[in-house]
């Protein structure tokens, strides 16, 4: 967890940084330089626990239980009970409610799906057709 110095800032110069943050990230515009800000001013450390939290509220939303989320994330149970709280008492409201296009949300929780089932085939019937493809004739 990335530490920040003890002293406090004065509140005119701090909301001054935030905006200036703010107005950074917005200005970007495009994926690729949004990816590409991530990349530079994020250590690998903070890209992780930012995607992780994400991903947490997001699953927390779509009604994944506890163990699920502990377990896929590789999260303790304190860390998903916390964002849970948070998401309880309105803390996410723009993550957990933002009104993402069908298109989005649904392209999210494929690549999800396929994250966390490591390649492994759909569950049910026909699951393993794609193995049909790979015999030779």
């Amino acid at each position: 967890m990335p530490h920040v110095f003890q002293g406090q800032l004065k509140k005119k110069i701090f909301l001054k940084m935030s905006r200036e943050f703010t107005r950074m990230i917005v200005d970007l515009r495009t994926e690729f330089y949004i990816e590409k800000f991530i990349s530079e001013f994020f250590t690998p450390t903070e890209q992780i626990m930012f995607a992780k939290r994400l991903a947490a509220i997001m699953m927390i939303h779509n009604g994944y239980s506890f163990s699920a989320i502990e377990r896929t994330l590789k999260l303790s149970p304190s860390t998903v009970t916390r964002l849970w709280r948070m998401t309880e008492t309105d803390k996410f409201t723009v993550i957990g409610r933002q009104k993402l296009k069908e298109k989005a949300r649904k392209k999210f929780w494929d690549d999800f799906d396929v994250l966390v089932r490591l390649g492994m085939p759909e569950m049910g019937k026909g699951r393993w057709k794609f193995l049909d493809k790979r015999k030779p004739h």
